[in-house]
């Protein structure tokens, strides 16, 4: 069996070093879709990837049920599972999951503790459930979520502990909770997120202890704030929050408190 990968996107969350997230079924062709969408992923020890059919396998750890088999397992799964049909993006939270298929539906499933699957509960889920139609873009957290419908709508669900919903008041949601429109692209670290805006411009917000919302400070914000212009891709790990300007130049910022100039 061959594998071969080409990653233009990874999981924003760290993962586990275990040989168990390597592929080694007989099944699996190692074919993936077009890499200008994220067509693989990794999170917390459990790995996705999207052959050109359109199908979504997974393997690796799944006591939550973060590989959408139908059920949950101590121990991990060892080689590739075919779990849906028709999937175009995946993206894996912190030991939940959540995909986009052909029609613009989303589904999500795995741990579900602060409401990041979406569903209306606390349950954890082994089976994909879908929870909002016309998405075409979504982001998971540590423990929370968010997805961009096609009319350019920002919605949030899961734990809103640092902010990092966008929206004052609401410590928590267990379905989708609008945050705001004009929204073009979307990124979230651990618990904060940054959008680029039709205009180009970039909003930041959440959780702020290593100055990630490039706001001059590290105090948490819970509302979307302004940061900067003429962003045309935005880019968040853990706690490092990366933009590129329309002239080509980069610019990082997480562990001091404001944007600076990647030169090198």
């Amino acid at each position: 069996m061959q594998l071969i990968v080409l990653i233009p996107l990874l999981s924003a969350c760290s993962t586990e070093n275990t040989d168990w997230q390597l592929p080694a079924g007989d099944d699996w062709d190692g074919q993936v879709l077009d890499m200008r969408r994220p067509t693989i992923a990794a999170g917390s020890g459990s790995s996705f990837a999207i052959l050109d059919d359109g199908s979504l396998w997974a393997w690796g750890g799944n006591r939550f049920g973060q590989l959408g088999t139908g059920e949950f397992t101590d121990n991990p799964i060892l080689v590739p599972t075919r779990v849906k049909e028709g999937v175009v993006t995946i993206h894996a939270g912190s030991l939940f999951t959540m995909a986009i298929t052909h029609d613009g539906g989303l589904w999500t499933w795995g741990r579900n503790q602060y409401g990041q699957v979406g569903d209306g509960t606390t349950e954890h889920r082994a089976d994909p459930v879908r929870i909002m139609d016309d998405v075409v873009e979504v982001a998971g957290g540590w423990d929370f979520a968010m997805a961009l419908q096609h009319n350019g709508s920002l919605w949030v669900w899961g734990s809103n502990e640092y902010g990092q919903f966008g929206v004052d008041g609401v410590n928590y949601s267990l379905t989708p909770l609008k945050v705001m429109d004009s929204v073009i692209s979307i990124a979230v670290g651990d618990r904060h997120a940054a959008v680029i805006r039709d205009d180009g411009s970039l909003w930041t917000w959440g959780r702020n202890n290593r100055g990630q919302l490039g706001d001059g400070t590290v105090d948490d914000r819970h509302n979307p704030e302004k940061i900067m212009e003429n962003i045309v891709e935005v880019s968040v790990l853990g706690a490092r929050t990366s933009v590129i300007k329309s002239d080509g130049t980069l610019w990082v910022w997480g562990s001091d408190p404001k944007p600076k100039l990647q030169t090198s």
